[in-house]
């Protein structure tokens, strides 16, 4: 039997769907990832001046040096060098994934593939962490973790955040395939309330600017016609969601816990923040010290108890410390410095002048990726580390994938079905 052609038309789709699919199984995503950064590395040794003549290579490139330049310098100073380097360097794999993943997603069958198999998996996620919420077990008989549902990411609980990180391209799917196919909006249902009641309030953050930048683009592209289309399917949506959530006690009582923001006592708005405030207090103190280029990336962990106060949370009882700020803009300065927060700025720069000279050409699913990819790497997210290999996976995946969907280097429509 020859594989070889099966192996040629579809490798991409099964190394993409299945990095994202393994994102809720430990580590194993990045076998595929791993693939693919081969793949790109590959193709740019063989072909290096690509990145001069496409578009998509320029821009991806531009983007992956805001970041990775501070990392690089950032090592003169490094306090845990070994554990810095080891991070910069594992860190290029990302870049050449995204190369790769453009090369895929030139070809529409494959972009097709993906958008769908996307929904797929988001939609098992969705509705197996549904399962768990109603039952006290998903389909594989795991349990959630206290109120905060886990689903196919067992013990992990990041299902609400990975599901949120992604509501912008399920929404888009949704819109896009709607229109023969009303059921799909009931879909929402199970997405929302998994995400509601992950009992995340970083998820609750990015849903809520995922769907704002939706709400922005469909607004400024349609009109008030978007809302005489779809306020009645979002209105059933609405409702159902918040009938669970009025139902649900631990989730107000989450809610109660959330106030303590709006207080001027210290001591509750380190609960409030789930004692971030701690985390955050120990991390301008580092700055402070280390202002033009940080610690070197991961280095946060190797000098917390030089930096925290001794009544610290999270250096009462013999506790040492965290590895993270849990802020995404706290983290790049700590521990790139002045100069990473400079190569965050360019990239914010770059991303919004781009996406913004080019966001009338595109349709909506095209739309989505990159609103995905504006959530994704969003400075004031605070769930996992901003130079850790999870969130950085999930994060340059949606990215390259968003480049590939919107394909620069044509500046023109995809050829996928219109919103319908």
């Amino acid at each position: 039997m020859n594989v070889y052609p099966w192996v040629k038309n579809y490798h991409g789709q099964v190394l993409i769907l299945s990095t994202l699919f393994l994102f809720c199984v430990g580590g194993l995503y990045n076998i595929p990832f791993g693939l693919l950064a081969l793949l790109g590395l590959y193709n740019l040794i063989r072909k290096p001046v690509v990145i001069a003549e496409d578009e998509n290579y320029r821009l991806v490139t531009i983007l992956f040096l805001c970041f990775w330049i501070p990392m690089v310098l950032s090592l003169a100073d490094a306090e845990a060098p070994g554990h810095s380097a080891r991070t910069v360097i594992a860190y290029t794999h990302f870049y050449f994934a995204g190369l790769y993943i453009i090369v895929l997603l030139k070809n529409l069958p494959v972009r097709r593939d993906v958008q769908i198999g996307t929904f797929v998996i988001l939609t098992i996620w969705a509705i197996d962490a549904f399962i768990q919420y109603l039952a006290g077990v998903n389909l594989l008989g795991k349990p959630a973790i206290g109120n905060q549902l886990t689903g196919m990411f067992y013990p992990k609980m990041r299902v609400g955040l990975v599901l949120a990180v992604f509501l912008p391209v399920y929404l888009g799917f949704v819109l896009t395939y709607s229109g023969k196919n009303k059921w799909l909006w009931l879909l929402l249902i199970p997405l929302f309330v998994v995400i509601i009641f992950s009992n995340k309030r970083s998820a609750w953050l990015m849903a809520i600017l995922g769907l704002s930048a939706c709400g922005l683009y469909l607004c400024l592209r349609d009109g008030m016609r978007i809302f005489k289309k779809f306020a009645v399917p979002a209105l059933v949506v609405i409702t159902v969601a918040a009938a669970f959530i009025v139902n649900d006690e631990a989730f107000r009582s989450h809610v109660k816990r959330t106030a303590g923001l709006a207080s001027n006592d210290y001591e509750l708005m380190d609960i409030a923040t789930s004692r971030r405030m701690s985390l955050w207090s120990t991390s301008m103190s580092i700055f402070s010290d280390h202002w033009l280029n940080g610690i070197g990336p991961r280095g946060f962990r190797h000098v917390y108890l030089e930096y925290a106060n001794p009544d610290n949370f999270f250096v009462q009882e013999g506790r040492r410390g965290q590895t993270h700020p849990h802020l995404f803009v706290m983290e790049i300065a700590t521990e790139t410095g002045i100069v990473g927060l400079t190569g965050i700025i360019f990239f914010w720069l770059f991303f919004l002048w781009k996406f913004g000279s080019v966001w009338r050409k595109y349709d909506v699913l095209q739309m989505a990726w990159l609103l995905s990819g504006m959530v994704a790497f969003f400075p004031l997210n605070a769930h996992f580390a901003f130079y850790g290999t999870f969130w950085s996976s999930v994060s340059w995946l949606i990215l390259a994938i968003a480049m590939g969907m919107a394909n620069f280097s044509t500046n023109g429509r995809s050829e996928e079905r219109q919103q319908g």
